[in-house]
């Protein structure tokens, strides 16, 4: 198999998500013996900050999707020279770009699988309580309280819109790819489309090497980027100023960077919270996973999680809300705790519960460990060749 897998960005497994799934499926196929080949959808540098599976390319056009007959004839030309014979389009739904299904020309005999790497409604049937989340932009305000205040006004909106990208997503691909089983049968009842060549396929816990320490540490993580908007680290802290002087034997640390470091510090000094740290994001975690006995997720959203099933591969109890992605899908109740709101003290309540009865905490670490089976890279790699040959 010669495949090209279409990004929106490189595929840096340091920065986690989509790009950490690409890398360690591009990986895994060359082991086998595939050809892989990357191509970004606008003009980046491919520069070599890191180590990257495979050849890259470019879309010659400085904008996503803002493709003209030039960007056409380089595509084609690409897929002409490479021998391309099944194309992955990684964003599928919600951006209305299907320039590289569209575009494949109709003499070449190329597999076309896109993958939805998203909750299958994508903010179109939201609850209320995932608006209540800081803003950093006059727009960002503005859909926040639109869509506390007018939930219906938006669904209106979107709704359409989404069902009308999952139809044509549906026509032009000849699989498509969702991250969990629960999501296909959302989008079958949601779109009223036959979800036949749709497909399953959970992420893996990647590059971590999977093991279950002897002996964990009282420590609780949280790992991902300071984006306030998505990830929400202020919660985090919230909670565990909440925790820290009821277990004074037990600490927090924070690994990530982004925007929102700034307010994660201010707030941290301001209530002099202790025995709380932050570090860098590092390439490697298996060592922070090893120590950590919980991991907590405080996103607002989330389309997966990889994080959770990264720490389950190393007996780490994640504790995550409902809007986590798949969360309840990928740890259920006895491999992990699933929040029901947004609120610190409900999740202060999660974590306190767990680390003040050891005997229940051992018994998840053992769960958490034992449910990451099913999350292998080999198992990864098994079910994405078997749908990327048909």
């Amino acid at each position: 198999m010669k495949l090209l897998i279409i990004n929106t960005s490189r595929c840096n497994p340091v920065v986690g998500g989509i790009e950490a799934c690409s890398n360690t499926l591009a990986r895994g196929l060359i082991s086998r013996g595939h050809k892989v080949y990357f191509l970004n959808t606008r003009r980046i540098p491919l520069t070599a900050d890191f180590d990257v599976p495979a050849p890259e390319y470019a879309m010659p056009s400085d904008a996503d999707y803002d493709y003209d007959a030039s960007c056409v004839e380089f595509y084609c030309k690409l897929l002409r020279e490479l021998e391309i014979d099944t194309v992955l389009f990684q964003r599928a739904v919600l951006e209305n770009r299907y320039f590289f299904l569209e575009n494949i020309p109709a003499d070449l005999k190329i597999r076309k699988v896109a993958a939805v790497h998203c909750s299958p409604l994508h903010r179109v049937f939201p609850f209320r309580e995932q608006y209540l989340m800081p803003y950093h932009s006059i727009k960002e305000f503005v859909y926040s309280v639109g869509g506390f205040i007018f939930p219906g006004m938006m669904r209106r909106y979107m709704a359409p819109k989404l069902k009308a990208e999952y139809q044509r997503c549906n026509m032009l691909a000849d699989t498509v790819v969702m991250l969990s089983p629960s999501y296909v049968k959302i989008v079958g009842d949601f779109a009223g489309i036959d979800t036949a060549h749709f497909v399953a396929i959970p992420n893996s816990y990647g590059n971590t090497m999977r093991g279950l320490p002897l002996a964990k540490e009282r420590l609780v993580v949280f790992i991902g980027r300071f984006t306030a908007f998505e990830k929400n680290p202020l919660l985090f802290v919230k909670m565990w100023r909440l925790l820290a002087a009821r277990f004074p034997n037990w600490k927090a640390l924070m690994i990530g960077e982004g925007d929102a470091m700034g307010k994660v510090k201010r707030y941290i000094s301001r209530h002099n919270i202790p025995n709380i740290t932050i570090e860098p994001p590092t390439s490697c975690l298996d060592d922070i996973y090893d120590r950590a006995s919980v991991l907590v997720n405080t996103s607002f959203s989330e389309s997966f999680g990889n994080v959770l099933v990264e720490a389950m591969a190393h007996g780490c109890v994640p504790v995550a809300s409902k809007y986590c992605g798949a969360a309840p899908d990928i740890f259920g109740n006895d491999a992990g705790v699933v929040v029901q709101s947004l609120m610190p003290v409900d999740y202060a309540d999660a974590v306190a519960a767990l680390i003040s009865s050891p005997e229940q905490l051992r018994s998840k670490v053992q769960a958490a460990f034992e449910r990451s089976e099913r999350f292998s890279p080999e198992l990864y790699i098994d079910r994405w060749e078997k749908v990327l040959m048909g």
